[in-house]
């Protein structure tokens, strides 16, 4: 279950960010001045937050694929050990 808690943390992360990121940029449009010069000061210039954003989308994607494999691994498991808790249980006569 490692790789999946390992995915399922990645994701909740990327989210995290995301959510902080949508936060500043909201804060930064509802402020005044928002377009003038000086707002790209922090560092953050045309490929700033656009650039992060798409960076964590791609990795969100990422997550979300992966989460869905180790999901379809999971189901997997659990039928094919339930197949064999199912035929031991006719071996013993339960």
């Amino acid at each position: 279950m490692s790789r999946f808690d390992d995915a399922n943390e990645r994701l909740l992360s990327a989210l995290d960010r995301l959510e902080r990121i949508a936060e500043r940029q909201d804060a930064a449009a509802e402020s005044p001045g928002a377009e003038s010069p000086g707002a790209g000061s922090s560092g953050e210039g045309a490929a700033g937050p656009d650039g992060e954003t798409e960076a964590l989308r791609e990795a969100l994607d990422a997550s979300r694929r992966a989460n869905a494999a180790l999901r379809a691994s999971r189901d997997d498991v659990s039928v094919r050990l339930d197949g064999a808790i199912e035929r031991l249980s006719r071996v013993l006569g339960e």
